[in-house]
C-alpha cells in the first residue's frame, strides 16, 4: 500500500492552480496561493513542491551536475539524437554516454 510521506490533498490543488494561473494570464501566482517569483537569469533558487511550496537556493552539488555538463558538451550541441555536432560521437540511448 502507498503512504504519502504528507498529505498531499493540498499540493495536489495548488499544482493545478498554478498550471491554469499560468496558461490564463502567464502568472502562476494568484489568490492564497505560495508566490513562484518569475525565472532571473543567473538566479540560483528553485521551486520547492511538497508539504509546504516554498522557494530555496539551489543544492550545491545539484548545480555542480549541471555545471559540468556545460562545460563538456561543446556550445552548438543540438539536443536531439544523432551525431553531435563538430565531434566524432553520436549519443548512445541504450547506456545514456557518448560512443565513439
Amino acid at each position: 500500500n502507498y503512504s504519502p510521506a504528507f498529505n498531499n490533498t493540498t499540493l495536489g490543488r495548488e499544482i493545478p492552480t498554478y498550471w491554469t494561473n499560468f496558461a490564463k494570464t502567464g502568472n502562476p501566482n494568484g489568490g492564497s496561493l505560495p508566490n513562484w517569483p518569475a525565472f532571473e537569469e543567473g538566479s540560483n533558487s528553485w521551486q520547492v513542491l511538497g508539504e509546504n511550496i516554498s522557494n530555496q537556493p539551489i543544492p550545491k552539488d545539484k548545480m555542480e551536475v549541471w555545471e559540468l555538463v556545460n562545460l563538456l558538451l561543446p556550445a552548438n550541441y543540438i539536443v536531439g539524437t544523432g551525431p553531435i555536432i563538430g565531434t566524432n560521437y553520436t549519443w548512445s540511448l541504450e547506456d545514456g554516454v557518448p560512443s565513439a
